[in-house]
């Protein structure tokens, strides 16, 4: 795990992080796994109990139902057009740069193994800010392996001296927040697959 907290040390990065997202948010085919995954309305929130919102973004209020409404329920026009996706980004712009730290998950290897105990680690991480009153997001699209982020993510390895096959599984902001969106939950037994019992 390493730890950011300097300034001078997470420019850099941030800034990768702001590119990684613009990558992924002008090339459609990237940018729309997100717009499958993303809920419109609270409605979609209680149906579905996971996604993208415009509420865990911090706008909340007839503000974000604007925002909601203006995406037209995900229509693809309008999703991929100039006028919501220009406007993202600068909103992500400003929460990028708001970052007070970054906690960097590295394994030494990329095995599927590696991927569970990052995802176990992170939760830990992430119950241990919430107890101190903190509050974090992954910015993982420079982590992302496809081709358009190949450059970029090689700019990111090459600042933190990773070096195959270490792979940076998480990479994380960390900060305060006025007021933290409690995202819905689904429950576990919706994700366990019942099999028949083996023969004696």
């Amino acid at each position: 795990m390493l730890i950011l907290r300097q300034p001078e040390e997470m420019r850099p990065l941030l800034d990768i992080f702001y590119r990684a997202m613009e990558i992924e948010a002008k090339t459609p085919r990237l940018y729309e796994e997100t717009r499958i995954w993303f809920r419109f309305n609270e409605r979609q929130r209680q149906a579905h109990r996971d996604g993208l919102s415009i509420p865990q973004t911090g706008t909340d209020g007839l503000r974000g139902r604007v925002l909601e409404w203006t995406l037209r329920n995900g229509n693809p026009k309008q999703w991929f057009s100039p006028h919501s996706i220009n406007p993202f980004l600068r909103s992500f712009r400003r929460r990028v740069d708001s970052a007070r730290g970054l906690v960097l998950l590295k394994t030494r290897t990329n095995h599927q193994s590696d991927w569970l105990r990052v995802g176990r680690a992170f939760a830990r991480v992430h119950l241990a800010l919430t107890q101190l009153g903190m509050t974090c997001q992954p910015n993982s699209q420079v982590l992302q392996e496809y081709p358009e982020m190949t450059k970029l993510q090689a700019e990111f390895n090459e600042l933190l001296a990773v070096r195959a096959p270490e792979k940076v599984q998480m990479a994380v902001r960390v900060g305060r927040a006025k007021r933290a969106y409690v995202a819905l939950r689904r429950d576990p037994q919706d994700f366990l697959i019942n099999s028949p019992p083996s023969a004696p």
